[in-house]
């Protein structure tokens, strides 16, 4: 036993040092949070700036209505943003419920790429939408999440305030319904307070496509995804990263209760698990290597 025990001492000494940086940066990345400002939206703010809105969309005929539901009842002028739906290669009725709202312009992917095999399929709908349009602002969101009616008012507000040339907007979940929900909600509510606080602090770069805005001069300055064009994920981080080197210190977390997307609960533990392999699989390819790190 007494052999043991120095092994012993030498472990608990290893995790106490462990544990005890773990704490450092969790009180950082609280810091960077508390520090990210939270602007008041002013629901009388006259916007200029003109956008696009773009959704790719993979058989997603269950959500997407209440998504475009949503986006009918926006609060902002009607001729300052377009909206684009790419079907991506859908089985179900995708393209003829887009194709139902008036406001909904809607590209097929099959007919842009014809027979070209790619992994990046999603980088491609968003590629074939902002080459159609002439708006200054792309803004992109999962076909599965649901936003308030002041979502885009308060986008564009931020848009405009602000000096940076891309927005990471906020992503929750709806109110839990089990333990593995709320086990979801917890983890995706640490990764939105990391992803504030690296913008917060210049220290990195994080966002979730569900809901990101970006400036078109600026995707194009960085070539859009050109150079990450064969990696099937990374049209969110990856091209942000390019970005952000481009322009440091340009960006920002939009910390406002109006601008959340909602999106939805992994069905089961596979399913988790197979989303967590996805965003893990690209992070060899982070130029920035705290982000790896943390």
């Amino acid at each position: 036993m007494s052999d043991i025990a120095p092994v012993l001492g030498l472990f608990y000494f290893f995790l106490l040092i462990v544990f005890g940086l773990y704490a450092v940066l969790l009180l950082y990345f609280l810091a960077g949070w508390l520090q990210t400002p939270e602007p008041i939206l002013k629901k009388g703010y006259s916007p200029s700036t003109r956008v696009c809105v773009i959704i790719p969309a993979r058989n997603e005929a269950q959500q997407l209505p209440k998504l475009l539901n949503d986006l009918n009842a926006q609060i902002f002028p009607p001729d300052l943003w377009e909206l684009i739906v790419v079907d991506d290669h859908s089985s179900d009725d995708t393209p003829i419920i887009a194709s139902s709202f008036s406001k909904v312009r809607l590209i097929s992917l099959a007919d842009v790429i014809g027979h070209e095999k790619t992994v990046a399929y999603k980088k491609k709908a968003i590629e074939a939408a902002i080459n159609t349009t002439q708006a200054a602002w792309i803004i992109t969101l999962d076909a599965d999440v649901r936003v308030g009616a002041w979502w885009l008012h308060s986008m564009v507000q931020a848009i405009e305030e602000n000096k940076t040339k891309w927005i990471a907007g906020p992503v929750q979940f709806p109110k839990p319904q089990n333990v593995f929900e709320h086990f979801q909600l917890f983890d995706f509510l640490t990764m939105q307070g990391i992803t504030a606080a690296l913008i917060s602090t210049h220290s990195g770069v994080m966002c979730n496509g569900a809901n990101l805005a970006y400036n078109k001069q600026a995707y194009e300055t960085v070539r859009g995804f050109e150079g990450i064009d064969k990696l099937a994920s990374g049209d969110d981080m990856l091209l942000m990263q390019k970005i952000e080197a481009r322009f440091p210190g340009q960006s920002l977390y939009l910390k406002q209760a109006e601008a959340i997307a909602t999106t939805q609960y992994q069905g089961t533990l596979s399913d988790f698990l197979q989303q967590r392999i996805r965003w893990a699989s690209k992070a060899k390819y982070f130029n920035d290597k705290k982000i790896q790190a943390i």
